[in-house]
């Protein structure tokens, strides 16, 4: 199934540890483009690091702060061309 989310965007908040990063780690194995968002910084650089080849964008971000979440969001639209949007 690595060709099912080819072409999607998925942003996945608490992609540090736990279920988070076991879905962003799924998602990108199935060819989906990933911003993994969390506070931990230093695990989301060794969860793209692991990933490699460029399918998991880490993010620190907090999903309580609006400005964070709209600071997600415009950085999907510009990275991906206005497929994002709040």
């Amino acid at each position: 199934m690595r060709d099912a989310l080819v072409g999607r965007i998925a942003i996945v908040t608490g992609a540090a540890s736990g279920i988070g990063r076991a879905i962003a780690c799924r998602f990108a194995a199935e060819g989906a483009q990933v911003i993994a968002v969390d506070l931990d910084g230093g695990a989301l650089e060794a969860l793209a690091a692991e990933a490699g080849d460029g399918g998991i964008v880490p993010m620190q971000a907090s999903v309580t702060e609006p400005d964070d979440v709209s600071r997600v969001f415009a950085f999907c639209r510009d990275r991906f061309d206005g497929a994002a949007s709040a």
